[in-house]
């Protein structure tokens, strides 16, 4: 069967496998073929986990970073990168507008930092969480690659998701994205994947789409690398390059911005239909690609938003890749802004509600 004829299949209800071939010519892909991928993509998700679609918040806690990866603009190299950290008090007043917003799934973000100060901090934020909201809310963190005391340390603390991007599962690529030294080894991280999913935590991440040198057989091996990982979220982004890395000498590498965001949009289908029960979130970060990404990527398979509630005056100095949007709006402007925006896709949000992977609760009833 070709491509086309078998994603037709899919979304018929039909048993079908994609072979590393069939991903590697979708991601390629053509107009007909995109119809085709989004109308199965789109059922699957239907079929599997409804129209519903979670909404999680972020607060961003720090943009210090130990780390150097050249696509990163809080790299620790980049002197003009403005510094902050927030307070204990600011992080939970984000928190907890979050909560009264109606979010019950929060994301501690933060550039990688190992120290016991920020291991300490983290650990305090999580204890007054649970202090106040008990089971009522969901915890992840997207903190870097820690070890495992640490992250049985923010466990035990009340922590239950981890997002941990890979960025790229190709070792030669992730080399050509990140320095050749001791805190910046491909291995490293996979083993910090690894520890994560059987140590119980809702374990997520993801890769960047569009970086030089990157190719669609690399995407295929990626979708394939999350597969084997058994990953309970996906989380992916198209790459805009930030002017204060090395990759900015590198933009005649980096494909034009319409054509990252298909190649994302292509990627998030896929993934909906390979893992039909993971949740796939966006942000509002998509809007620096192209002002209909978010719309787009619900439309493609993807079933959570992930709302930014970190104080305003802190948003545009956590700039991972170059172009963020200012997001000047209050907590409750930019929840309010997210339930519109999947309202008017046919996806509405289902506040108050942890939004807790289907994916997850399969794999952890099966350990039982």
């Amino acid at each position: 069967m070709y491509p086309e004829d078998k994603l037709a299949a899919i979304a018929y209800g039909d048993d079908v496998t994609l072979t590393d071939r069939d991903l590697a010519s979708i991601l390629n892909g053509y107009e007909e073929m995109d119809e085709a991928l989004f109308m199965a993509s789109s059922i699957v998700l239907d079929r599997t986990l409804g129209r519903d679609t979670y909404l999680h918040g972020i607060v961003q806690i720090t943009n210090e970073c130990q780390r150097n990866c050249y696509y990163c603009g809080l790299r620790r190299s980049n002197d003009s990168q403005p510094r902050f950290s927030l307070p204990f008090g600011e992080v939970m007043n984000s928190l907890t507008r979050g909560y009264n917003a109606g979010v019950r799934s929060f994301m501690l973000q933060s550039g990688e930092l190992l120290d016991e100060r920020t291991v300490s901090l983290v650990e305090h934020l999580l204890l007054e969480v649970e202090k106040k909201w008990g089971d009522k809310v969901a915890m992840a963190l997207s903190i870097g690659e820690h070890p495992l005391s640490d992250l049985e340390r923010f466990k035990s603390k009340g922590a239950s998701r981890y997002l941990l991007r890979i960025e790229s599962s190709d070792r030669e690529l992730y080399m050509k994205l990140h320095p050749r030294d001791s805190i910046h080894r491909y291995s490293s991280r996979l083993d910090c994947l690894v520890n994560l999913h059987g140590s119980g935590w809702e374990t997520g991440t993801g890769v960047l789409v569009g970086v030089p040198w990157q190719n669609d057989a690399h995407l295929a091996g990626d979708l394939r690398f999350m597969q084997r990982l058994d990953v309970d979220v996906c989380n992916m982004n198209p790459y805009a390059v930030h002017d204060g890395t090395p990759f900015a000498k590198e933009r005649r590498l980096i494909p034009p911005a319409e054509e990252r965001l298909l190649k994302y949009l292509r990627m998030i289908g896929l993934m909906r239909i390979l893992m039909p029960d993971i949740n796939i979130p966006i942000s509002a970060r998509l809007l620096s690609v192209h002002h209909s990404g978010p719309m787009r990527a619900l439309k493609a398979g993807a079933n959570a938003y992930m709302a930014n509630l970190t104080p305003a005056k802190y948003r545009r100095n956590y700039d991972l890749y170059g172009g963020k949007p200012a997001e000047t709006n209050s907590i409750e402007v930019v929840v309010n802004d997210a339930i519109r925006l999947c309202e008017n896709v046919g996806r509405p949000v289902k506040l108050l509600d942890p939004g807790v992977s289907r994916h997850y609760r399969k794999r952890m009833e099966e350990k039982e």
